[in-house]
């Protein structure tokens, strides 16, 4: 309020408007000054100056102009008005909102006090004119289970006035029932089966609806109707029929997946200039503590060579591709990074054909490592004994590599050892043979090589949890092969290796696409229905570790497996008679085309089998049911 200046008289019905200031008193202004207050210049105590009527008159013909510390009483009257009518059409608005959801609720939900009547599987009329004038009025959908996320939303919410389940659908809205989502999967409640009852068309569902006499004129519903062109525009268009195919659609399985994958088409040849590749020079590069998969799949992708390993090797040294690997180097080569990369874990990259084998590295003059095993324990001192084992391990330990077959691996019987001559990996392949054979016989193992090898457990049965286990992958456009083996791996808790020296012949390159998609799948069917359309499998290498190959390799390379054969089946059954008709039933009664060896040490009462993966799967069968 500005106060009147000294000598102001006039009667207070004849006080005029509050002068304001005008936009040229403002504009000459320096600053805004709070009401009531001088600038220093004037003083504390000067005097205002005298306003004159013409000064009056002419600020309140001028326009007033807002400030921001002064709005006149008006506008904040009209603001005052315009907050309450927004509020209260807020509040209107959000009451027809709240009812029309419990009107809904109401007439859509059965509540535990009524139930729905169930739905006679034969109704005697489908038009409906056998129906009062009101349930004819519009076509009423059948009641359907609501899903999982309305049923959510229904917890939430206040509970619905109870009500008829028949003559809350006669009452509600045609809107509301055009507007219930009829048309997608039913999803029973968990611990329920879905719906089984028949399909009835939707007068049919609401004509077996006993309905009863609304005792209540100005009932919810009914306002409702009245109210329903201002809820919904649309509140006068009909609803959308229904096949009843549609209506009783089967619930979805929340295990449901897609494993089928189309066939892979497999790319251009591709020749691969291996000396070149290895030549290729990085400029800089760093890895601190990376797996070892992951500097391999780095080296793989920016050279182009395809690189496996070998389990075997990585048995020997006690390695996982996991292992971490920590290295810097500027301006090198793919090959001397690969060499410094692997040199501290005892291993080494080794050319095969055009492709590198990550494996122990070889003696430096090409030969071949000698170890002499002693094996006392197992044969005593009986010659005889000390040769049957011999012969038995080159019959069953990659028999092709050995000087009775043309290979270069040599064993001799030299009491109380054997002395092997042969590559490291077979070597070790050979000790653990032995070794296990004596935890099949209940003797202590004589080497220093992780108890893990000497199981008798078949590794496939040992794997069993982790192939099992439920993985869910999304991959459906085409995405590099190594790329979803890595994620698959990561999900079943499995190491996962190729063989790319068997996917290479079949035309399979790192760089290869393809697609997956899975929800809560066992591992291992997942990767059967990727690998199935590239014409690949996969052989299980011990509990966490498995390698991707082609169906030529795995039948190639045996497992050696121990199964206990305490007695024999038939009382009068000689043990070569048993491995006769063992033979007979792998290959459906023609045992000249086993490929493998059985034996059976009597000794330890246990059967020695080295068989292709598949083969072993076969006979552990037959055994378990008593064949």
């Amino acid at each position: 309020m500005v106060e009147p200046p000294p000598g102001w008289d006039a009667a207070p019905g004849d006080q005029p408007p509050i002068a304001t200031p005008t936009a040229a008193a403002l504009s000459a202004q320096p600053s805004a000054q709070p009401l009531g207050q001088r600038s220093d210049a004037e003083g504390p105590h000067a005097e205002p100056p005298p306003v004159s009527a013409t000064d009056i008159e002419a600020a309140v013909s001028e326009p007033i102009l807002p400030t921001d510390v002064w709005t006149s009483q008006v506008a904040r009257q009209r603001q005052q008005w315009l907050m309450l009518g927004g509020a209260a059409a807020l509040g209107v608005a959000l009451s027809f909102g709240l009812v029309g959801f419990l009107a809904f609720r109401a007439a859509h939900k059965p509540t535990a006090e009524n139930p729905a009547v169930p739905i006679a599987p034969e109704a005697p009329q489908t038009d409906g004119s056998h129906l009062p004038a009101e349930a004819r009025a519009e076509p009423i959908a059948a009641q359907e289970p609501a899903s999982s996320a309305v049923e959510s939303e229904s917890q939430a919410a206040p509970a619905p006035p109870v009500m008829d389940p028949a003559s809350a659908r006669a009452e509600t809205p045609a809107a509301e029932a055009a507007d219930e989502p009829l048309a997608e999967p039913v999803v029973s409640p968990p611990g329920q089966e879905p719906d089984a009852r028949p399909s009835v068309p939707p007068q049919t569902a609401a004509s077996t609806q006993p309905k009863k006499p609304n005792l209540n004129p100005g009932s919810l519903s009914e306002t409702l109707q009245a109210f329903a062109p201002f809820i919904d525009p649309d509140a006068t268009r009909p609803p959308e029929r229904m096949d009843a195919a549609e209506q009783d659609m089967p619930a979805l399985d929340p295990q449901a997946v897609t494993t089928e994958q189309p066939t892979v088409p497999r790319p251009e040849p591709r020749q691969i200039d291996l000396d070149a590749r290895l030549q290729d020079k990085i400029a800089e590069v760093e890895f601190a503590d990376v797996p070892l998969k992951n500097v391999l799949r780095f080296m793989m992708n920016f050279s182009t060579i395809p690189i496996s390993i070998d389990p075997d090797a990585l048995a020997l040294v006690r390695v996982t591709p996991h292992t971490p690997i920590t290295l810097k180097a500027t301006d090198a080569t793919v090959d001397q990074l690969l060499a410094a990369a692997l040199r501290p874990l005892q291993l080494a990259h080794v050319a095969v054909g055009r492709q590198l084998v990550v494996t122990r590295p070889p003696l430096p003059d090409g030969g071949l490592r000698t170890i002499a095993h002693g094996v006392s324990d197992l044969v005593g001192s009986d010659p005889d004994q000390l040769a049957q084992l011999a012969e038995l391990i080159v019959e069953m330990v990659e028999p092709a590599s050995w000087e009775a077959a043309g290979g270069a691996g040599v064993i001799r019987e030299e009491l109380p050892s054997l002395v092997i001559q042969q590559q490291e990996t077979i070597l070790l392949r050979a000790i653990v043979f032995c070794e296990r054979l004596r935890a099949a016989r209940g003797l202590p193992p004589q080497s220093k090589f992780s108890p893990d090898l000497f199981s008798l457990e078949p590794c496939w049965a040992r794997s069993a949890q982790r192939l099992a286990a439920p993985v869910t992958l999304n991959f459906p456009q085409p995405t590099a092969f190594t790329r979803i083996l890595n994620r698959l791996g990561d999900q079943g808790g499995m190491e996962i290796l190729v063989d790319w020296q068997a996917l290479v012949e079949l035309g399979w390159l790192p760089e290869t696409e393809t697609t997956l998609t899975a929800n809560q799948q066992p591992f291992g069917g997942v990767l059967v229905a990727m690998l199935q359309p590239m014409d690949l499998t996969y052989r299980v290498v011990d509990a966490a570790m498995i390698q991707v190959t082609s169906p030529a390799a795995a039948e190639a390379r045996w497992d050696i497996e121990f199964y206990p054969v305490p007695t024999l089946p038939a009382a009068d059954e000689t043990p070569d008679a048993f491995l006769a008709r063992l033979r007979a039933e792998l290959t459906g009664g023609n045992p000249a085309a086993l490929s493998g060896v059985l034996a059976f040490d009597a000794t330890s009462r246990h059967l020695i089998a080295a068989l292709p993966q598949g083969q072993q799967r076969k006979l552990a069968e037959f055994l378990r049911g008593g064949g």
